[in-house]
């Protein structure tokens, strides 16, 4: 099984652009992995005539070589003319430290690229679409599972600094109760996780990593000075989990109902590129047998309506499996969502006639 997607980047005014001018992607998520695309507008090497585009892993020089992620992708040109004749490549690469790119270095001649061919839109721009392919984790998801976005050396060095503060830490975090699994759907038992635990932290990391605190200690509030700072209604181990992350760790999150509760806590805490690497894995991993317990959190999520879209989008394909008794408790505690899953269903059905 494989689990894809696509991601689309315009390149704003191609034709000004110099050999010098390499362009690199914002980093977006397929498959539980971080990508980026290259560009080099006057191709990487002679005779300099091409376009030269690659996928890119940035993570590829501190990833294990047996958790190398495997791709098939397809590198596009779009045409704004005529979509028919929108320029493609296709390969297979698996992403190691030594191979951490992989595509074409005569992707199109130059000499095509402009808006008479279609190439380039009219505000000058080229838009490339990444389509990638990965292996799927198995049904349900195989945990303990480890989501990175860390850099070698400088997290291994803050993430000392987190496990052994000694005097350096200018704040006490306590997170004092967790989040009711009623609050989001989720199964998981209250009464199983700790209801309170205190992190001696870092201001000024915590700051520079995350939103929610640099706003805080920029406020000028009573709490914005303090040396403890109480977070109520927060699960501990999602704290434990986001702080790590914060000091460059990896999220790795032992359960399906824990990686929610991370999201949820994330979502508080602005922590964005937490958000997107959770709802990645929560999404590639979602089966028949996990499905409604995944609608129902994601449901008691006020801020994660793309999650919860997105899973109503899967019901399409995974409905003839979902067990009788789950869409039963889906229509008992939230009866407007399986409305929701039937016109789904029905309308990817018109589409595919």
């Amino acid at each position: 099984m494989f689990t894809a997607g696509s991601y689309e980047w315009a390149i704003p005014e191609f034709e000004r652009l110099t050999a010098a001018d390499k362009q690199v992607s914002p980093t977006f998520v397929i498959g539980g992995s971080s990508w980026r695309m290259l560009c080099f507008p006057r191709q990487n090497a002679t005779p300099h005539q091409n376009v030269s585009v690659f996928l890119e892993y940035p993570e590829a020089s501190f990833t294990p070589n047996h958790l190398s992620p495997t791709a098939s992708f397809k590198l596009i040109i779009k045409n704004f003319k005529d979509p028919s004749k929108n320029f493609e490549k296709s390969a297979d690469n698996t992403f190691k430290s030594h191979q951490e790119d992989w595509g074409f270095s005569q992707m199109l001649p130059l000499q095509d690229l402009n808006k008479e061919s279609g190439y380039l839109r009219e505000d000058g721009a080229m838009v490339v679409r990444v389509e990638i392919s990965v292996p799927a984790p198995l049904p349900g998801g195989s945990y303990p599972v480890k989501l990175s976005t860390a850099t070698p050396g400088l997290s291994t060095d803050l993430l000392s600094l987190l496990d052994n503060p000694g005097t350096t830490s200018d704040l006490t975090i306590t997170a004092t109760g967790s989040e009711l699994p009623g609050a989001t759907g989720c199964d998981a038992g209250a009464d199983a996780r700790p209801q309170s635990r205190s992190f001696a932290v870092h201001r000024a990391i915590l700051a520079a990593r995350c939103p929610y605190f640099r706003t805080l200690f920029e406020s000028g509030l009573a709490d914005s000075g303090a040396r403890e700072l109480n977070l109520p209604d927060t699960d501990p181990d999602a704290l434990r989990l986001l702080v790590r992350f914060m000091y460059g760790d990896g999220l790795a999150v032992t359960s399906r109902e824990q990686a929610y509760s991370c999201l949820s806590l994330a979502d508080r805490l602005l922590l964005t590129q937490a958000v997107e690497l959770l709802r990645e894995h929560l999404l590639s991993s979602v089966s028949a047998a996990t499905f409604a317990a995944d609608l129902l959190c994601a449901a008691g999520l006020a801020g994660e309506q793309t999650l919860l879209r997105s899973l109503v989008a899967r019901f399409a394909d995974l409905g003839d499996d979902v067990p009788e008794a789950d869409l039963k408790r889906v229509e008992a505690e939230r009866p407007q969502l399986l409305l929701e899953l039937l016109l789904s269903c029905r309308a990817a059905k018109r589409a595919r006639t």
